[in-house]
């Protein structure tokens, strides 16, 4: 008997980071970026509404996709 175990993972996984320089203006206080990366035809609900859902309620000022 062959058993073939496959896991591909389909969890949303958020991390906080904070940067503080002298070399960031001011204005960029508080200023939020969420990062969007390695969705690869991922599925997070009809329309992508759990991803969706997740990024509004964090209020970004700025959202990054990479695309490769």
């Amino acid at each position: 008997m062959t058993v073939i175990s496959y896991f591909e993972n389909n969890s949303i996984s958020l991390s906080e980071i904070g940067i503080k320089s002298d070399k960031i203006a001011s204005e960029f206080a508080g200023y939020k970026i969420i990062h969007l990366s390695d969705l690869h035809d991922k599925s997070f609900g009809r329309d992508q509404k759990y991803l969706v859902k997740i990024v509004k309620e964090n209020h970004p000022d700025l959202i990054v996709f990479m695309v490769i």
